[in-house]
């Protein structure tokens, strides 16, 4: 049927060819399929619809598009962004020049520590065997980021670090086995050890060692640990009250001092009359973390 003056509905039973451009001011609604063969030009919204006139895919006039009903996206391939900052979903693969961002990154592939890879330093996988971990392919071989494991598992790489998930622990692969970090290691850092040469003319100078910093609460403390070496010095012969006997008295006298921030003062002495003995002291200096 027709409006002879198109005023009204116009019904059109067959196909409609358009030779040139159409342009319609208002709401369009095409109930059956619709075949575009040129560009369309869609000045406002556009909505498709199910069976049950639910709008399943909205494109708005600013760009959005909503997926709506079941929320599927069936593609080959995507491109999002312009220049520059460009990201692309392809296969099972997302490339992006920004940033990418989410709650959760799940690692799919296990990677064993030292066979081949391909790729660079930014390709990842979970490390195989202990408690887990990450690797990252570096030079061609899978190389460990961080071990996870627990106090007594075996290990295989002598000094290798790892981490005990369960309470944090740093551990370190000692004779085939991980012992905790914490327990090899002592607050006491020995700096130097030094002969030092007791003349006998009286007390010797020695230098304190400098502490780094190690970000403690407290500065470290210098110490030093004085042992004999190679002693001579006149032996003391007293008297025993009670029995009359002479007794030989060989007791010595090895301690510092301090002389001031930078500086000890050694002394080496008889311990019957604190006289200055000749001999060689053997002096280690540490640093003591609190």
């Amino acid at each position: 049927t027709r409006d002879p003056n198109l005023n009204g509905p116009l019904t059109v039973a067959g196909a409609t060819t358009f030779n040139s451009g159409t342009t319609v001011n208002g709401a369009t609604t095409l109930n059956g399929p619709a075949q575009l063969n040129a560009g369309a030009d869609v000045r406002g919204g556009m909505q498709l619809k199910n069976d049950s006139g639910n709008d399943c895919v909205t494109l708005s006039k600013d760009g959005v598009v909503s997926i709506n009903c079941t929320g599927q996206l069936n593609a080959t391939q995507a491109n999002f962004g312009t220049g520059a900052n460009t990201s692309t979903i392809s296969g099972n693969q997302i490339t992006t020049s920004g940033r990418l961002e989410g709650q959760r990154l799940q690692l799919n592939e296990v990677a064993v520590e030292g066979a081949p890879c391909t790729g660079t330093g930014g390709n990842y996988a979970q490390l195989s065997g202990g408690a887990g971990g990450l690797a990252v392919c570096a030079g061609g071989t899978w190389a460990a980021l961080n071990r996870l494991a627990a106090t007594g598992d075996t290990c295989a790489n002598e000094g290798a670090i790892a981490s005990d998930p369960a309470n944090a622990q740093s551990l370190i692969c000692r004779n085939g086995v991980y012992m905790r970090t914490s327990a090899l290691l002592s607050n006491f850092v020995l700096m130097e050890t030094v002969r030092i040469r007791m003349t006998g003319a009286g007390p010797s100078v020695l230098e304190k060692p400098v502490c780094p910093t190690a970000g403690g609460s407290q500065a470290p403390v210098p110490l030093l640990l004085l042992t004999g070496n190679i002693e001579a010095h006149p032996v003391s012969v007293v008297n025993n009250p009670v029995t009359g006997d002479s007794v030989v008295i060989s007791g010595i006298n090895r301690y510092a001092e301090d002389l001031s921030t930078t500086q000890w003062r050694v002394h080496l002495e008889r311990s019957a009359d604190n006289a200055p003995l000749e001999g060689l002291l053997m002096g280690s200096s540490y640093c003591f973390y609190r």
